[in-house]
């Protein structure tokens, strides 16, 4: 036989009593196809996501052992149960995973745990180092980075300012070219005043002739 981990989420509208028969059917039907080694009831947890309009579900894991052409069966059962949000089943094929869930305890070899423990502080030493080259890399990325914002945003200023002159370009351009407007306006209304002033004098002059001439 081999040995397997399930996880079943059982909605929680269901009243414990219930509930608690439920997961006695399922006891019973892996019992009846091999052994159960342990029911560890998780209880009432948030979901990861919304499932049938619940947002909590009842969890239980059951450690177990059978044959494999039994998991089939299982799931079948499982997928025409109702109120059973979500099931998982899991083949243990770590050792220890199978030694936690039987409660066995493997003997240990001191040389081989002594030389263990040597390769885990080999490990730790280049761990280390790992991190510190990390470390670095990511010192260098941030510097990298500071500096390409740094030009971008000088980039940016550059931009500005030129975008300022033109602008005080076209103003100072319309103004001048206010300027020449209005001169050219005050030239015209000087020249209608000369021009006024020259039809009155020569009016003022036939009158004195035409007077001259009546005498």
């Amino acid at each position: 036989m081999s040995a397997y981990e399930t996880m079943m989420v059982i909605s929680t509208k269901l009243e414990e009593e219930v509930r608690a028969a439920l997961l006695k059917r399922f006891c019973d039907l892996i019992s009846e196809n091999g052994s159960v080694i342990s029911v560890d009831e998780w209880g009432k947890r948030r979901l990861a996501y919304e499932i049938e309009k619940e947002t909590d579900g009842y969890y239980v894991l059951v450690t177990f052992e059978c044959e494999p052409s039994f998991i089939m069966e299982l799931e079948r059962v499982y997928r025409i149960t109702d109120n059973l949000l979500r099931t998982l089943v899991i083949r243990l094929d770590n050792p220890e995973d199978i030694n936690r869930m039987t409660g066995v305890v493997p003997e240990v070899d001191e040389e081989a745990e002594q030389a263990l423990v040597i390769d885990e502080s080999s490990d730790d030493s280049g761990k280390k180092d790992e991190v510190a080259d990390e470390a670095i890399l990511e010192e260098t990325i941030t510097d990298e980075q500071e500096e390409a914002e740094a030009e971008v945003a000088e980039e940016a200023e550059a931009v500005e300012e030129a975008i300022l002159e033109e602008t005080i370009t076209d103003e100072q351009e319309d103004a001048e070219a206010e300027v020449v407007e209005e001169a050219e306006v005050v030239e015209e209304k000087e020249e209608v005043t000369e021009d006024t002033k020259a039809e009155s004098s020569e009016e003022v002059d036939e009158q004195q002739v035409e007077e001259i001439v009546e005498e």
